[in-house]
């Protein structure tokens, strides 16, 4: 079988390519050695401490324009180079990226420095992330002594308590941030990927298409294949099915504050056509139309598709 011409140009374009990534990526590697040296000489002769500077971290972000993040990297990797030889070793000969090794340096025990660093230089930074976060290292206690060790910040955000923000943007758009220890993160994942499977099985039509999925009809997952928000939305919808109180169930029923002019209550402009659809086809939100700030009619006007639900008071641009 003979290969065209342009499928042997094409491979040798992407071989060149691959090459000289490996290259620069190489170069890249060798260059943060260099700032972690700098690092670890900052840190061990307490230079970071001028001009103002409240952290080594905070140096690099201004000094070398490094993002928060970044600089953690940096300074976890110097503050561990002595005990992560092999790691250190394989970022400065470019084997290993700074990304891989600050992995390394935030979660692996010095007792499994070589193995691991030897397995990162095969990882992806998300696989080798995966395996030392779901991995039990077997360290031996150290003996005990009067002096109590504090633990590392990387480890007091490891096994910091779940936080959650949520806001509406300028523009209405609901934002949410949630933050978890690896153990509740899995749980939270699995939850997650459970309602997107059942999504998807409903949108498919399967067998059990309807098994487990909560009884809010399937406008909102249609058309292109169901994503992670699309399963959350799925998980709030569930929980608030599950409310058989009736004093809960007005407490944290949904209340969209309409003009009458089709805008939103306080002038906020005009809703989206396709948007207003939605919400007066949705049995979790209860429309209350208003005139001038006063409520003229408390419920919806067409025929409801399913049984009002929910739950929470929603004043977009209010």
């Amino acid at each position: 079988m003979s290969i065209s011409p342009v499928a042997v140009q094409r491979d040798e374009v992407q071989r060149d390519l691959w090459t000289r990534t490996a290259a620069v990526a190489g170069r890249l590697n060798r260059a943060h050695a260099d700032l972690v040296d700098v690092a670890v000489e900052l840190i061990e002769g307490g230079h970071w401490g001028g001009g103002g500077f409240t952290s080594a971290e905070h140096y690099f972000v201004v000094r070398a324009g490094l993002s928060p993040a970044h600089a953690r990297d940096v300074v976890a990797v110097a503050r561990r180079r002595t005990e992560l030889p092999v790691v250190a070793a394989s970022v400065t000969a470019g084997r290993l990226s700074l990304d891989q090794a600050a992995v390394v340096a935030h979660h692996v025990p010095a007792s499994y420095q070589r193995s691991v660093g030897e397995l990162a230089q095969h990882m992806t930074v998300p696989q080798l992330r995966r395996a030392v976060s779901r991995h039990a290292f077997n360290v031996e206690p150290e003996p005990a002594s009067d002096v109590t060790t504090e633990k590392s910040p990387s480890e007091q955000r490891a096994c910091a308590r779940p936080d959650l923000s949520m806001h509406y943007d300028r523009d209405d758009r609901f934002q949410l941030r949630y933050s978890a220890p690896a153990t509740i993160g899995a749980l939270v994942e699995q939850a997650l990927k459970e309602a997107k499977d059942a999504l998807f099985t409903a949108q498919s039509g399967g067998a059990d298409a309807t098994d487990g999925l909560a009884d809010h009809g399937l406008s909102d997952v249609t058309g292109d294949r169901p994503t992670y928000a699309d399963a959350l939305a799925e998980i709030a919808h569930r929980s608030l099915s599950t409310v058989t109180s009736t004093s809960r169930s007005s407490h944290y029923r949904v209340y969209l504050h309409l003009s009458t002019d089709g805008a939103w209550r306080g002038g906020a402009g005009p809703i989206p056509a396709r948007l207003l659809e939605r919400f007066l086809t949705d049995e979790a939100i209860q429309p209350v139309w208003e005139t001038d700030g006063r409520p003229v009619s408390v419920g919806r006007s067409m025929r409801i598709l399913l049984p009002p639900r929910t739950r929470l008071r929603v004043i977009p641009g209010g």
